[in-house]
Formats: structure tokens, sequence, C-alpha cells
């Protein structure tokens, strides 16, 4: 089914089967609209061909889900990479992810994850997978004692190089840019697309942003440091940082003589009083 926009309306259903690229091309669906196919590198914005047997589950720690997925044709192996995954819902959004395993010129397929080992309320995931010669093209041969056994690894999420964008939408309920992170999402939200991806914890050349007032008043966004008590909104680059990502996006500042704000990663909002910051 479709919105009005044209869009497609994405919901649960039982007794359905699987969705997979063959049944949405049948229909006519683009690549924009699958659900899977997005995954990124934040930093180089390269994309990750990740293969359909990879491993989900919800995780406490990090109040998302999380995937670890094989990548297809990786850089070191055919399917020996993996890669880190966050997603507010069983079905994503799956877009930024990290390398967190690569086996050079050999084969580590069908990952699984094992939430019954997880440590310290899920900060500690335990992962499986099935390190083997096949499939390889690589030249060194097997290795000895080793070859098609089941290898176990433990990833600790509270590792700084796993800080990945996460998704922020805009409930847009009196103005463009009242944000919030899936933590803050109020239970009666209608069904959101994000309106931008950006970091939920601290990281290296990261600015904490936050609101300046409660919902109630006339609030704007405000940039504060980190040892402030003020509850983060989300964490992002400066406009004067020595490295950009290909994939950042610019957000505006829009203003009314009222002193009211707006917020868009649309550089030409059309909003009757407002004005565009620079």
């Amino acid at each position: 089914m479709r919105e009005p926009s044209g869009e497609l309306s994405y919901d649960f259903k039982t007794q359905t089967g699987l969705v997979d690229k063959s049944a949405l091309d049948s229909a006519g669906v683009g690549a924009e609209q699958s659900l899977e196919g997005h995954m990124r590198d934040p930093d180089t914005g390269r994309p990750v061909q990740d293969h359909s047997h990879c491993s989900k589950s919800w995780n406490r720690y990090r109040g998302r889900f999380i995937k670890i997925a094989q990548e297809v044709f990786g850089e070191s192996s055919f399917l020996g990479e993996l890669w880190f995954v966050e997603g507010d819902t069983p079905v994503g959004p799956w877009v930024y992810a990290r390398k967190i395993v690569t086996h050079d010129d050999y084969s580590f397929y069908n990952p699984r994850q094992h939430p019954f080992f997880d440590q310290r309320d899920g900060r500690f995931v335990y992962f499986e997978g099935t390190y083997s010669y096949s499939f390889s093209a690589g030249t060194r041969g097997y290795t000895p004692r080793y070859d098609y056994n089941q290898i176990m690894y433990r990833l600790d999420l509270a590792d700084p190089r796993l800080n990945l964008p996460v998704a922020v939408y805009d409930l847009g309920r009196e103005l463009p840019g009242e944000f919030a992170t899936k933590s803050d999402l109020p239970l009666n939200a209608p069904k959101l697309s994000a309106a931008f991806f950006a970091s939920d914890r601290p990281g290296p050349g990261l600015v904490k942003v936050a609101w300046s007032s409660a919902r109630c008043a006339k609030r704007r966004l405000v940039i504060l440091e980190e040892q402030d008590p003020t509850e983060a909104l989300f964490y992002a680059l400066p406009l004067d940082a020595p490295a950009i990502p290909p994939n950042a996006q610019r957000l505006y500042e829009y203003q009314r003589d009222d002193g009211r704000y707006a917020y868009s990663v649309d550089s030409s909002l059309l909003l009757p009083g407002f004005a565009r910051e620079k």
C-alpha cells in the first residue's frame, strides 16, 4: 500500500512471506523504498553490501535492535567481514555501520548472536560464525585445526569506535524541527521517516546539542559543554570541523521576530515570517 505521497506504507503482518529484492522489483518498487540495501560506512560513505544471512536482536544496553551483518565482496575477503548496525525497529532503519571483524582471504559466514550470553544488560554481546576456507579466493591455504569451525567473538557496545549516527525524527507538531530520537518518541507518534542521522553519545570532534528550555516555552537548539547537566538531544559536527564526512548534512536555523525558531536540513524552506540564519 502507498501513502498519498507515493511512498510505501510499511506495517507488521502475520501469515506473510519474506519480502525480498525480487518481490520489490516485480512490484516496481525502487531501491530507495526498500528497507534493506542502505548500509554504509559513516566516515567514508562507502556502501556496504550485506548478505541476507545476518543476525538481529533487541539490545537492552543500547535500547535499539542491533544487527551483525555479513558483507558480500568485502575489501579483504569475499565473505569474511562483519559489520555492526543499529536500528530503531526490527526492520531498521539499517543505515550506518562499523566493521567489527575481518578475515583476510578467508570466509566467516552465517553470523549468529547469542543474547542468552549477554552481559551487563547487553553491553557485552556474543556472536559466532563459520570460519572456513570455502568461498575464499585466497591462496594462503587452510588454517590447520580450525578450518570449518565455529568461532565466537565478544563485542563491547560501549567501545567508542562503535559510535554510530542514529535516526533523528521531526515530530513537526507546530513547527519544523521538533526533533526527537527513539527514546523520546511519544507512544502515539505517527509513522515517521528520519529527518537526518546524528550520534546519540559523545565522540571525538562532536559537540553536544540540546534544547535551551522546555517544550512549553520558546526554545532554541544550543551547543553546550559536555559537563553541562542538560540532557543532550544529539551530538553533531561543528561547522569548523577539520573533516566533514561525505554524507553529512547541514542543519539550518530559521527565526521569526517573535522569538520562535524552526529547524530543517532544507536550505530553502518557506515558512511565513521566518528568515534563515546563515
